[in-house]
């Protein structure tokens, strides 16, 4: 039997791709909207715009995140379903 706190953790985990997905997409609509506000959206860094740096850099660690989290979820869950869940929302958000 886990404990009430650890059940609430595990439970809010199971979503946390979701919270992952949304400072993802956060990220990106806000940093390209004030690269693009100042002009410097078509700065070029080793013939790539300082925009699709922003967007692969982002992604990049969002792709990272939702491993780790979903690794992490894995192991608190103890019901198949939720661990299901955590896993489609994962999926749903990469």
């Amino acid at each position: 039997m886990i404990s009430a706190r650890r059940a609430r953790v595990a439970r809010l985990g199971a979503f946390a791709s979701v919270a992952v997905w949304a400072a993802h997409f956060g990220l990106i609509y806000g940093s390209t909207s004030l690269l693009c506000a100042r002009g410097a959206g078509a700065t070029s860094w080793l013939g790539m715009a300082s925009v699709t740096w922003v967007v692969l850099l982002a992604t990049a660690l969002a792709m990272t995140l939702l491993v780790v989290v979903t690794i992490k979820v894995q192991r608190w869950l103890e019901d198949a379903f939720q661990r299901r869940l955590a896993i489609g929302t994962s999926v749903l958000a990469g």
